[in-house]
């Protein structure tokens, strides 16, 4: 036996003291690394979260408005490393939905900001307004208050120095007529 597989056996050994399991199969120790590590993690290796999965989203349609790609080019392009089909059944749901519902959301888009046509803004700009305003509009299950904060984070990351702002208050307002809609 190795170094490693001996110190990583004895550390699930441990463990599974803590926690009071023995170790008798390798399920065991399986079941031990799943109640140790944090969750959205798989013995050590993170799985790709929402947050992440919405800026892969944002790169596609990305992607697709400025290079004229196709989704299938564009997808393939941004998720093509990823192996959790439930991770890339998410990213493809969120592109496809925008897509779908285009029209009507950048109509909302346009109703909300002043001053500026969807057409005059940053691409960065419009794709983040793009996903988050299909979450806000489409996206029950997600709550508006997450959509807001990662289109937020994704336009910290991608756009100038005052995109986060502007994103945060026209769908701080998108939101707020929306929230009283339902």
């Amino acid at each position: 036996m190795g170094f490693l597989k001996a110190l990583f056996v004895i550390l699930c050994t441990l463990a599974g003291y803590y926690i009071g399991k023995s170790i008798d199969s390798k399920e065991d120790i399986r079941d031990i690394l799943d109640k140790i590590l944090p969750p959205g993690s798989r013995w050590g290796v993170p799985f790709l979260s929402r947050k992440i999965a919405r800026e892969q989203a944002f790169k596609i349609l990305f992607a697709i408005d400025v290079g004229n790609n196709t989704v299938e080019e564009a997808s393939e392009i941004v998720i093509e490393f990823l192996k959790d089909e439930n991770q890339k059944s998410f990213i493809q749901s969120e592109v496809k939905g925008v897509l779908n519902n285009l029209t009507n959301i950048d109509k909302v888009i346009n109703k909300y900001s002043d001053d500026w046509t969807i057409d005059r803004m940053a691409s960065t700009d419009r794709n983040i307004l793009r996903l988050a305003v299909y979450e806000i509009i489409y996206s029950q299950d997600i709550p508006m208050s997450v959509s807001i904060n990662e289109a937020v984070e994704i336009a910290k990351k991608y756009g100038d120095e005052q995109s986060y702002k502007f994103i945060n208050g026209l769908l701080g307002s998108i939101a707020k007529d929306y929230s009283s809609k339902q």
